[in-house]
This record gives C-alpha cells, structure tokens and sequence, in this order.
C-alpha cells in the first residue's frame, strides 16, 4: 500500500516513540470502489500464524510454485499443469555502441551472463498471505567501451542485480521488483526468461488495443542490410510466448517496452532493462542516455496454457499498474480532508466477465455522465457487463470524438449496462444518471 501524501510521515509533533510495520492481510477491495479499516491496538498479541514458504529459499500458494537456486535464477511450477520453468531471471550484459533508435554491440564483444554467479538470498516477508525473498547476484563488467580500439576497456567494475521476488496467497502471477546499480557505461543489461516452448514459432507483443503476432526467427534477407532486423522490438506492456502445454508471459506495468523472444530451443524471452549509451544522433557531447545511478523495474510473470488467456493477462496487468491507493484519515488525516459519510465499502464500476479490457473512464467532453472505453483482445465477439453504483437512466455507443452512433443503444438493466463488441473491435459507451 502507497501514501500518497508527505503529511502521512511522523514529525516531532508524534505521541512519542513509534514504529512503522508493513502488514499483510487478506482484504476485501470492491472493484474501483473503496473499504475502510480501523487500525488500534490489540491487547493481546495478534499473530498470523503459518506460511506459504515450504522450504528456506521455495514457496507454494494454490496456484504456483517457486524455488530460488543457489545461481539466483527462479524455477517456476504451474500447478494447473504440473510445467516447470527453469533459469528464469538470468540476467545477461553486452556491450552497447548504438544510440536511442539503434541497439548495436560491438564485434570484439563477449556476453557476460549471471548463471554461474553467486547470489545472496534472504526472506523479506514471510506468512500466509505473502512471501517475499530477495535475490541479488554481482555481475563483473566493462566500465566502458573503447571506440578506438572497438573493443571493451580492460577496466572492470561490479554490476549489482537485486531482485525481490514475491508470491501472494491466491495469486496467478509471481511478482518481481528489480534493481540495478548501474556503474557501467557502453552496456546493454537484459532478463531472459527460458520458456522451453519449443514448438512455438511466433510469439504476442501488446501494441495499442492489439496483441500483434510476430516470428520468432529473424528475417534472413535482412542480414546484408545497414540495419538488419534485431530480435529485439517495442511491446507496451505484455508479450508472451507458448506452445501446447507451456507458455509465460512478462506483464510490465510501467517502463519496460523492448524484449522478444530468441530464436533457440528453449525460446527464452528477453526484456532490456537498460541500454547506457553515449551515443547521441547528431550530437557527440550528450551523456543523457547513460542511465546511471539506481534503476527499479517492476514486473510480473504469469505461466499458463494452450492460449493466451487475453483479458485475464490485461486485468492482471491493470491491477499491477493501478495498485492499491490509500489515505488516512482521523486524528493524523495524512494531509486529506476528513472523510464522511456512512459507507465503510462501496463498488462504483466493475466489469461483472472481464472478457473485455476497460481503457479508460472519463468524463464526457460536453454534459455529464461518464464515458467507459473498452476493446476486445479476443477474435471473437464478447459481451461484456458492467455494474454501477447506481442505476444509469441511459447508455449509448458513441465514437472515439464522443458522437452518438446510430447502432442500437447497450442494454440498461436496473445498475447494469450489457455491451458488445466486435473481435478486435474498441467500443466507447457513454452512460447518464
């Protein structure tokens, strides 16, 4: 949970002593709505007793297991279908002598990769409702590359990779927060995600209300091109690959957008998390693309099979973008105005299927009511039901600009309006009160 207020921190005027504790408790959390918690004192110890570890570096919940290995790469089990995937969050450091559009490494490059690196493990959080550990391998790189000499430095310096890896009771996914302590210059760090989907031969990237299908292997006839293809491209905040019975996807809520997937047996899916370049287009004094200092990257991975489970990845992947939003209120209010009212939890919007995706949620441009965006990422056509605080007088389609569309009007059924939309289709719907 995030305060999202300065005022929430203690200062001299505090009752004296404290301390401060990061509590996890199972919560009911109305869809785009709201619960209130009292928190005081016990009299009595209150312990939660039990834990989703079930050894010193593995845990379970009903859905997942994982196990962290003396190399610091994650073994994941998919209960569901008994598939183990293994090496995953191997980290991977090339050279990187290419600019903000361009990746290109140097010829007199060697790949430097964790898997034999010694790695530190310790349990962060440890209970029923959560387990968390800490991961962090030392990678020995390059300072910077010589451009005279087209080759690396023979400087070296130590390259931190922190990950913390956190299993939640309930959860489809297996959360991940890593950080760099980026030292280096002229280098490209990449997670690769072994998949051994071997019979997969295209891949998902997310694009704006797509998923697009891209090849796996490289496009052969580029080779003698001054820019050949890279297996490395935009995605926006999924891609996924699977074939049968294994598949993963990488959901990124926030600052990751380059990966793909290696056109080798184990298909293993790659995701840049820095490229430090000098570099600069038409400019040769520019530092900016040098991402130095302390970097965080936040992700998750979600195993499954057959197909993509589409809107179910997109809703995991709104619930780690959104989080959980808190204030406080009473006799330290956390900077907010005081709360009122008599409602301890409420619900204002939920999508009742999610079989389709919500895009956004506005105001009109003109009048009042709200506006509701959703699109399909299904080839099928879907009907969608979303459930309001209260009941809508009316709903219509309307287009991208707001204008009323001539097909007939969703279905309005007491706090309910029944949408359908197209495969592939975006569906605007404003409702009024």
């Amino acid at each position: 949970m995030n305060e999202r207020s300065r005022f929430a921190k203690y200062s001299f005027q505090s009752d004296g002593e404290f301390a401060r504790y990061t509590v996890a408790a199972k919560l009911a959390l109305p869809a785009l709505g709201f619960t209130s918690l009292r928190v005081k004192p016990a009299e009595m110890p209150v312990r939660a007793l039990g834990s989703l570890r079930i050894g010193p570096t593995a845990a379970a919940n009903e859905h997942l297991g994982i196990a962290i290995e003396s190399n610091g790469t994650l073994t994941l089990t998919d209960k569901a279908t008994s598939q183990t995937y293994t090496g995953l969050l191997t980290f991977e450091d090339v050279s990187e002598t290419g600019d903000g559009w361009f990746h290109a490494r140097s010829v007199n490059d060697e790949a430097i990769l964790s898997s034999a690196s010694p790695a530190q493990v310790s349990v962060v959080q440890d209970g029923p409702e959560l387990v968390a550990f800490r991961v962090t391998v030392w990678l020995r790189v390059p300072c910077r590359y010589d451009a005279r000499q087209e080759k690396p430095t023979g400087e070296t310096t130590e390259l931190p990779v922190s990950s913390v890896i956190t299993l939640r009771r309930g959860a489809r996914v297996v959360e991940v927060e890593t950080t760099v302590d980026n030292t280096a210059e002229d280098h490209r760090l990449r997670v690769l995600f072994p998949t051994d989907a071997t019979g997969a031969q295209t891949y998902l990237a997310h694009h704006p209300y797509d998923l697009t299908e891209r090849a796996i292997a490289l496009d052969r006839q580029t080779a003698n091109w001054q820019e050949s293809e890279q297996q490395e491209k935009p995605f926006l905040g999924l891609q996924a690959v699977g074939h049968d019975q294994r598949g993963l996807a990488f959901l990124a809520p926030a600052g990751l957008h380059e990966g793909g997937v290696m056109d080798d047996q184990r298909r293993t899916m790659t995701v840049t998390l820095l490229r430090s370049f000098r570099k600069t287009i038409a400019d040769t004094s520019g530092r900016d693309g040098l991402e130095a200092g302390r970097l965080t990257f936040r992700y998750a991975l979600l195993p499954f099979a057959g197909a993509l489970p589409r809107a179910e990845a997109f809703r995991m992947l709104a619930a780690l973008q959104a989080g959980i939003y808190t204030r406080q209120t009473g006799k330290r209010p956390s900077g907010f105005p005081a709360l009122t009212g008599t409602d301890t939890a409420r619900q204002f919007i939920e999508a009742k299927f999610g079989r389709l995706v919500v895009s956004a949620i506005k105001p009109p441009e003109q009048g009042k009511g709200l506006v509701v965006r959703l699109w399909n990422p299904s080839g099928r056509k879907q009907t969608e039901t979303l459930q309001f605080w209260r009941a809508p007088k009316r709903a219509a389609y309307v287009t991208l600009g707001e204008a009323r569309l001539k097909s007939p009007a969703p279905k309005v059924t007491g706090q309910t309006v029944t949408i359908e939309a197209a495969p592939h289709a975006i569906v605007s719907v404003r409702v009024e009160w």
